[in-house]
């Protein structure tokens, strides 16, 4: 009994620090959005919102959830510097793929400088998510708020003072470049602090190792890109149908759906090392007694944001942005069922990731992605921005429905004790 209430202060105390350092984080982050939309346009808005939306999908694949992969590494099979030469390599290969995608797609010289930017952001940030990986694993919560904590202050503050001197591009590798400073001077000897010396040098990793360990991220890798594909595909119909100015309205009614978001992830980040072990250890009761709380917050988070921008999403609108923002009260509304979807769907996805079943996750994210295009066809010229966010809660719900699914497959496959 005493363990239990150790493990469940223990707990508590990393979803504090989680959730402490994501709220900062993200709170900064969001700022940007706003400063962007109280002193420029919707359009300068939608060209941020479609440079990340470029870049995203591209490094969020190829990262390979690594540092999901390593969280729930429960006998420490495979060595940091493992991880940390794949993360190299693909990150690279991120860059590259973001810089040949930006080429296509970009409509203009400053679009593509902004997705370049965004792309050098990503680079960045994936530096430091694959040493929360470890952070994870060792339940070492604090480090990775301290390290969220101070990207997200440094970053906001680089991006202020870059913006009115360069625009957006130059204000988004500003960002980059903080970011990178947090790696090197706070992540890494963090790193090093846990492994009780300097961590071993990337080459050490053997090839025969970068090869194993790819071969099994490579299907969270396609989770990841999916799992980014759900949001960001409505914002492709949108600036190809209706343009930069209406993707600007969308962006910032969608993006109020981050806060849910940040805490059930917050909340699911510090159980993934626990429920790995529960189900390492053949242990029902502790999975479904763990699970099972995630996905009740996640769903109280979830239908609690439904509620506000039900009773008062135009004036938040108004209040966040400025007065035409709070037109798209409704597009705000359907966000937040989609955000609702996802949080559940959150929560059961970090018990599918905890169990290892990363393939099984591509089937329901890809029947989730298609269902979300292809409602995207119908709604977006039929409802245009109403439409995009019904299209983005369809895909959700698939989403969610698919984790009941596969969750209940991986409880009946426990022991009960």
């Amino acid at each position: 009994m005493a363990e239990r209430e150790a493990d469940g202060a223990s707990l508590r105390r990393n979803f504090s620090w989680t959730l402490l350092g994501n709220l900062v984080f993200h709170a900064s982050q969001y700022g940007l959005l706003v400063i962007i939309a109280k002193r420029g346009t919707p359009e300068a808005l939608g060209q941020f919102a479609f440079a990340s939306a470029l870049a995203s999908p591209v490094l969020q694949f190829l990262n390979l959830q690594l540092s999901v992969v390593q969280a729930t590494d429960v006998t420490r099979e495979t060595r940091f510097s493992t991880y940390f030469m794949l993360r190299l390599l693909t990150t690279a290969l991120g860059l590259a793929v973001i810089a040949a995608v930006g080429v296509l797609a970009a409509d203009s010289s400053s679009t593509l400088a902004i997705v370049l930017a965004v792309g050098a952001m990503k680079a960045a940030e994936s530096l430091s998510d694959l040493c929360y990986g470890l952070f994870q694993q060792r339940e070492r919560m604090a480090r990775t708020s301290t390290s969220l904590i101070l990207r997200g202050i440094l970053s906001a503050a680089a991006f202020l003072v870059a913006l009115p001197h360069g625009g957006l591009g130059m204000a988004a590798l500003a960002a980059a470049g903080a970011w990178l400073l947090v790696f090197l001077f706070h992540d890494w000897p963090s790193v090093s602090g846990i492994l009780g010396a300097a961590p071993p040098p990337p080459v050490q990793g053997s090839s025969s190792s970068l090869r194993t360990l790819l071969a099994v991220a490579l299907p969270l890798g396609v989770v990841s890109l999916l799992l980014a594909l759900n949001p960001n595909i409505p914002r492709y119909f949108i600036e190809h149908s209706l343009g930069p100015r209406s993707l600007g309205y969308y962006a910032a009614a969608g993006s109020l759906t981050a806060p849910g978001l940040l805490i059930v992830a917050s909340l699911t980040q510090p159980a993934a090392a626990r429920l790995a072990r529960a189900h390492h250890e053949d242990d029902r009761r502790a999975f479904v007694h763990l699970l099972s709380r995630l996905v009740g917050v996640a769903a109280a988070i979830g239908m609690a944001g439904v509620a506000l921008s039900v009773v008062a999403g135009r004036p938040i609108l108004t209040l966040l942005y400025r007065s035409d923002y709070g037109d798209y009260a409704s597009v705000m509304t359907w966000a937040m069922i989609a955000g609702a979807f996802g949080c559940i769907g959150s929560a059961l996805g970090q018990g599918m990731s905890s169990a290892r079943k990363f393939r099984i996750q591509t089937v329901v994210l890809t029947a989730s992605v298609a269902a979300g295009a292809a409602a995207c066809l119908l709604l977006v010229p039929r409802n245009g921005l109403e439409g995009a966010a019904q299209s983005w809660s369809i895909a959700m719900a698939i989403f969610m429905l698919g984790g009941i699914v596969v969750n209940g497959s991986i409880v009946r496959n426990l022991s009960a004790r």
